[in-house]
């Protein structure tokens, strides 16, 4: 079995999934630019796909490395001492895993793979914003949101409140 096929390839649908990396598949090696790389499979563990392993690669880049290094501590990799090559603990903690499904550049056939590690139920932003930065956001969209809500109008709750009204609090002590 080559490097790449004990990496897996199943055809799992975009979406984010409940996976462990196994330690068993990791290659390290280099893109055709030069770009050093870590590829392992992930397994996902739960629900209609559980057993399918699909490809993950990290980069290591100038702009990628951090978010490479974090995503292989999330799926468990201790790297003692700072070493990237130690491993030891890879694939004892469950991750939620973003797949993708791409077309290949050169054949068209579809690439299913590991986009994002994520803590479970995480959600991950290269950089979060401040008090002050999410102000300058929201002045900078105010236009844009009333513009959209004139035009498409604004949407009323498709469910029930959250908290209970004063009527349904009567009628609940009412029984």
């Amino acid at each position: 079995m080559s490097e790449n096929e004990q990496l897996g390839g199943g055809q799992v649908p975009a979406g984010k999934y409940t996976a462990r990396a196994m330690a068993e598949t990791v290659i390290h090696g280099e893109a055709s630019t030069g770009t050093k790389q870590i590829a392992m499979s992930f397994e996902i563990t739960k629900g209609r796909f559980a057993g399918e392993r699909l490809p993950w690669f990290a980069f290591f880049t100038e702009d990628s490395a951090e978010r490479s290094i974090q995503s292989l501590m999330l799926a468990g990799a201790r790297m003692q001492n700072g070493d990237v090559l130690d491993l030891e603990g890879l694939g004892d903690i469950e991750v939620e895993i973003q797949t993708e499904v791409t077309e290949h550049p050169d054949t068209g056939a579809l690439q299913y793979r590991v986009a994002w590690v994520n803590e479970p139920g995480g959600v991950f932003m290269k950089t979060t914003m401040d008090d002050s930065q999410k102000k300058v956001f929201a002045k900078n969209m105010k236009d844009k949101v009333l513009a959209i809500q004139a035009k498409h109008g604004k949407r009323k709750p498709s469910r029930a409140p959250t908290t209970p009204t004063k009527e349904s609090a009567q009628a609940s002590a009412a029984k």
